[in-house]
């Protein structure tokens, strides 16, 4: 480690301007080994467990040396071993690829009478964030193609809803959605079109995630409907069929869209069976629909306080392959 510094303070010495240990990410974007020239480095992929070995800090210092972490650009990101030099995971969701690709800092080793500091560059690979926090539906998942809903719990729907950043919801809210199904009689619509002037999707998100109360036992051939015109026209597919599931709750995860919304955009359904409204009317909202499956839906069913069940999850970042 000495002599790597001299030389290095060497270099300095001739081409002014460079600095000790710097290089660009951009030099070395493989998985093979660490892209910077930082005396400690390591690439990690993203949400490692915690406790998991990250790097080594060595040194050449002699006797008996601690090791401690003096500086590091994300709180909570490691646990330092103070006589090994081990730098280990210590919260996953430190690792992050969407908030910081890169953890940065600095190490201090000292023998009780010299000591010496290391820079620390640490590289998060990017990985599915969806796959990740899947558990029972991770497989399905993984063996789908782009395009495809597959399905997954409700417990995974919810975990999608708070992990995936900055994630909204639109179709209904939750406390519309919770509303109407609390009640035990639902009416279904048969080969329909039919939308909830409820909360939009944002410009430039990413629709990734949809579910429905069905209360059918062999509800098939339904399909998720977008719209960046207006609530009631411009309709068209999105990703395809969902799969036939039976009476209840239904959640779903879109494989691979890479399908930005160009301007505000509508959520829908194609019911050709299953899809559940609030009959009673216990959560205020309004819905349209029209017999057919069309991207044209018109505004002459106006049904006041009565919503379809249904919700969808976006965001504006891709954090999927």
């Amino acid at each position: 480690m000495k002599n790597r510094k001299f030389n290095q303070l060497i270099l300095s010495m001739i081409v002014l301007g460079i600095s000790l240990g710097s290089c660009s990410k951009d030099e070395d974007n493989s998985n093979d080994g660490p892209s910077n020239n930082a005396d400690v480095s390591a690439k990690v992929d993203e949400y490692p467990r915690s406790g998991d070995l990250v790097a080594t800090a060595e040194s050449d210092l002699e006797g008996e040396l601690t090791f401690t972490l003096s500086r590091v650009s994300v709180d909570d990101a490691f646990i330092m071993d103070s006589s090994t030099g081990e730098l280990r995971a210590a919260n996953p969701f430190a690792f992050d690829y969407e908030t910081n690709t890169e953890i940065t800092g600095e190490i201090t080793v000292s023998n009780g009478t010299e000591t010496v500091g290391l820079s620390l560059q640490v590289d998060i690979n990017n990985i599915d964030d969806i796959a990740y926090f899947l558990r029972e539906s991770k497989a399905a998942y993984q063996a789908a193609s782009p395009g495809d809903w597959v399905p997954i719990t409700s417990s995974e729907y919810l975990t999608l809803s708070i992990e995936i950043g900055e994630t909204v919801k639109s179709g209904t809210t939750d406390e519309q959605y919770e509303a109407g199904v609390f009640v035990e009689v639902f009416d279904v619509y048969f080969d329909s079109t039919v939308a909830n002037d409820g909360p939009e999707i944002p410009e430039n998100n990413y629709v990734y995630a949809f579910k429905y109360w069905s209360d059918s036992n062999n509800a098939s051939g339904n399909k998720v409907k977008i719209s960046t015109q207006s609530l009631t026209d411009g309709y068209e597919d999105l990703g395809n069929v969902l799969p036939t599931s039976g009476v209840g709750e239904q959640n779903f995860v879109l494989k691979g869209n890479d399908a930005l919304t160009n301007g505000i955009g509508y959520l829908g359904m194609y019911s050709q069976v299953g899809l559940s409204y609030d009959v009673r009317a216990n959560a205020v909202g309004t819905h349209y629909f029209v017999e057919g499956d069309t991207g044209t839906i018109g505004n002459n069913f106006n049904i006041v306080q009565r919503v379809c069940l249904y919700q969808g999850l976006s965001t504006p970042i891709k954090q999927w392959d």
